[in-house]
């Protein structure tokens, strides 16, 4: 399993697919170093963050933090 603990994009360039790009390119990493589970979280008021983390496929998971999860698929 693998937990992304802090991501920030410079306010200057957000809108751009930074913050997209660097979770996809995380969520690569942590399957090809064997994790089977990602996860993150943010808090309740971040609901730009939060709609990153839906368009990305994320499980919401609310409880205290809003959490996100997925599952990573192996790749062939």
């Amino acid at each position: 399993m693998t937990y992304l603990h802090q991501l920030d994009v410079r306010e200057q360039f957000r809108r751009r697919g930074i913050g997209s790009q660097l979770v996809i390119e995380s969520m690569a990493l942590a399957r090809d170093r064997g994790s089977t589970r990602f996860w993150l979280s943010t808090g309740g008021h971040d609901h730009v963050a939060q709609s990153l983390y839906e368009s990305l496929g994320g499980e919401r998971k609310p409880r205290g933090d809003v959490r996100f999860w997925w599952d990573l698929q192996p790749t062939t």
